[in-house]
């Protein structure tokens, strides 16, 4: 009775009690009539449809309604439930429908009766199918026994990826764990899966114990067994007090045996989930054990009664001396994952997530890389939950090396994300990744951070494989090109190996790989013995209008690479006249002329190809592939034709 007055909680029951306290304000009465023009439309309706019907329901006679037909007061017995059993198995041995056995328990909201309940669970049924329903129970196989399992979500697992997984629909998945199919699942989170298989024919009926069936329409008008009746007192306080005696009433508090006495002071921040989590005992116990209505919440301070069995008992008493850190570490402690992350909430701060959590403010920032403590609706932070001081060693074997491989990179105007991806040999998707960059759009002048690959890590890879053949299982989010890029072999050479049709693969299956790195790095060491080997063969090369470092590789046989390396040359930019050194390659013998003219090809552009994926396919280099066709950005067109070199 918080807003003081019968019709405004009836208002209240349509529309919510935030409503009805903006309508207050806004009308500066506490009245139901003066403040009605400020409610929804169907809340406006809503109280008056309420005080009709229990005007004609109190006096049918005075607004025509005669010879009324009074439904027989159905008498129910209780039977004793133990286990998780199917609803629609029980509504089947008790020859009644679903819906009447939930209208007789109300409390059962779930598909299932209660497991584990302590005392078990009062099912009311029937008195007329009493004597036939402990009969027909004794008959219910065991897979309508156990409806669900529990399922921990694990990263990147979605509501229908689950359901696929058990062979269950997905709306029976979301309804049993009252969720919608669009709902977002996150890791940690424990899903009901229901397994059960249950059909008619599997629960066979003893139909000679069955009670004959009356018809409960029909009744002596003349004796009626129920009456609303209008009081005619005027005082308020009446209709409290019966609220409140039939409310301290209907609780009967149940004391399981053999368990003992534990205490709990409610600390600030509390609640009961996160409390029965901490005592491993559900909502329902606490509620019943401290007589506490589904209308009102804990407060802090108040004690709160809970039975545990007695050789856990010191243990769980200790949990009331327990700091709020160590309360949300031991909630977390079984999620698998000691990061967590947390969507933030309309009008939540920092401070109140980091009271939440048990953490520092200053720790908050530090996770999520925030210089202020501004924060917007909706983001996510990650959140550690493990032992303190931990954190760092949780994350240094992922990050240590990769810290101290970072290089910021300035781009320059030209650059592209493939050719940046190339020069430090990665893939784009690592960029985009390192940088939160949705695109592969860059800007002249931004820096990228880059973890670049250790060349020397590849020889390693190149001399302990040396070329041969492996196998490589395909993860979740790999391409053909993303897959040939790390093996360094190209898309078609990898199509030829599996005898791929297409770019289509499937996660799970296996590759055929050709680790080339051993080729690659052979190349790298003679590249860098080409001084040495070839001094007799250097000439002075002057610059001539219209030159460009590809035209020059490619009439001199060399690579561009090897002319930047030679005349510490950065980029692609030559002046007029000037000099360049080039230690020119000549064939040892005919079958290497043939092999070095063999290796020219002429590539014709497909539909979806770009030039990233072109240079990937030739091993090659998207800035080589510029050079040679003197293309000034990486745009390209179906059908153009480009010149491959070796």
């Amino acid at each position: 009775m918080s807003l003081g007055d019968w019709y405004l909680a009836i208002a209240a029951y349509n529309t919510g009690e935030g409503r009805i306290k903006r309508a207050e304000r806004r009308a500066g009465a506490k009245d139901f009539w003066k403040i009605r023009r400020y409610l929804p439309r169907e809340t406006r309706n809503y109280v008056p449809q309420y005080i009709a019907v229990t005007l004609i329901a109190s006096q049918p006679e005075k607004y025509g309604f005669h010879n009324l037909k009074y439904t027989k007061p159905l008498e129910t017995k209780e039977y004793t439930i133990n286990e998780a059993i199917d609803l629609n198995v029980l509504a089947k041995c008790a020859d009644i429908s679903l819906k009447e056995l939930k209208d007789l328990n109300p409390d059962l909201i779930q598909y299932c009766t209660p497991p584990n309940l302590p005392g078990g669970y009062k099912l009311k049924i029937p008195a007329r199918s009493y004597a036939a329903f402990k009969e027909n129970i004794k008959n219910i196989p065991e897979d309508a026994k156990l409806l669900y399992v529990l399922h921990r979500v694990k990263r990147g697992e979605t509501l229908s990826q689950i359901a696929r997984k058990y062979h269950v629909r997905l709306s029976s998945l979301a309804r049993i764990n009252n969720i919608s199919v669009r709902s977002r699942i996150y890791p940690g989170v424990r899903l009901k899966i229901p397994i059960s298989r249950f059909a008619n024919g599997k629960v066979l009926l003893d139909t000679d114990m069955q009670a004959a069936e009356e018809d409960t329409t029909h009744f002596d008008p003349s004796k009626v067994p129920y009456k609303l009746v209008i009081d005619d007192t005027n005082s308020k306080t009446d209709y409290i007090d019966v609220y409140k005696n039939n409310l301290s009433n209907s609780n009967k508090i149940i004391i399981p045996k053999d368990k003992n006495l534990v205490l709990y002071a409610v600390k600030r921040g509390d609640n009961l989930v996160d409390i029965a989590t901490l005592f491993d005992v559900r909502v329902f116990d606490i509620r019943n054990w401290n007589n506490l209505p589904y209308t009102t919440s804990i407060r802090v301070g108040q004690q709160l009664k809970i039975y545990e069995p007695k050789e856990k008992k010191d243990y769980y008493a200790s949990i009331d001396k327990m700091g709020r850190t160590q309360k949300i570490r031991k909630l977390y402690e079984n999620s698998g994952d000691t990061w967590i992350e947390h969507r933030i909430r309309r009008g939540e701060s920092l401070s109140t997530i980091a009271h939440k959590f048990g953490v520092r403010v200053s720790q908050l920032k530090r996770w999520n890389g925030l210089r202020t403590s501004r924060i917007y609706k909706g983001k996510k932070l990650r959140i550690y939950t493990g032992r303190p001081g931990t954190e760092y060693i949780a994350t240094r074997s992922k990050s240590t090396a990769s810290k101290r491989n970072l290089v910021k990179y300035r781009i320059k105007k030209g650059d592209s994300m493939g050719e940046i991806a190339e020069k430090f040999n990665v893939s784009t998707y690592q960029i985009r990744k390192w940088n939160r960059l949705r695109t592969n759009r860059i800007y002249a002048g931004k820096l990228l951070k880059i973890h670049p690959n250790n060349s020397r890590g590849y020889i390693a890879e190149a001399q302990n494989s040396s070329g041969k053949t492996g196998n490589y299982k395909i993860r979740r989010g790999d391409t053909l090109g993303k897959i040939a890029m790390k093996f360094h072999i190209s898309i078609s050479r990898l199509k030829k190996l599996n005898n791929l049709h297409s770019n289509k693969i499937i996660v799970g299956k296996t590759l055929k790989v050709k680790n080339v790195s051993s080729t690659r790095a052979i190349a790298k060491t003679r590249s860098n013995s080409n001084r040495s080997k070839h001094k007799s063969n250097a000439v002075i090369y002057k610059v001539k209008r219209y030159d460009t470092l590809g035209k020059i590789a490619l009439k001199n046989h060399v690579k561009i690479s090897d002319l930047r390396k030679w005349n510490s040359i950065k980029g692609n930019k030559i002046v007029l006249g000037q000099s360049l050194k080039i230690y020119r390659r000549k064939p040892n013998n005919l079958t290497d002329a043939k092999r070095i003219h063999s290796a020219n090809k002429i590539h014709k552009v497909r539909r979806g190809e770009a030039l990233w994926t072109i240079a990937n396919q030739y091993n090659v280099r998207i800035a080589d592939l510029k050079a040679w066709n003197n293309l000034k950005t990486s745009k390209i067109k179906i059908g153009q034709e480009l010149l491959i070199l070796n």
